[in-house]
């Protein structure tokens, strides 16, 4: 994550970009609270994210393994053929 911090005309601008793809800024408005409020938010948009992921990943492991197992059982598929139709 790319994170950059810069004095905007009414206040902290904080510009952060997520796995280079969707683009956030913030204007914080004072210093100390508000920082830590964005950062805040911010590091449980990321959890959530990463969660999401995770389950998401587990899925997919999940479903290629039940593919893999129906796929042994074709006769005459040999280890490589099996690897390819996944």
């Amino acid at each position: 994550m790319d994170v950059e911090v810069c004095d905007g005309e009414y206040g902290v601008v904080v510009k952060y970009t997520r796995k280079g793809t969707m683009k956030y800024t913030d204007l914080v408005i004072g210093s100390g609270i508000g920082c830590y409020t964005v950062g805040l938010e911010l590091s449980r948009s990321i959890a959530s994210e990463e969660l999401i992921q995770e389950k998401l990943e587990m899925l997919i492991q999940e479903n290629a393994q039940k593919l893999y197992l129906a796929l042994d059982e074709i006769q005459g598929l040999i280890k490589d053929e099996r690897f390819l139709a996944l």
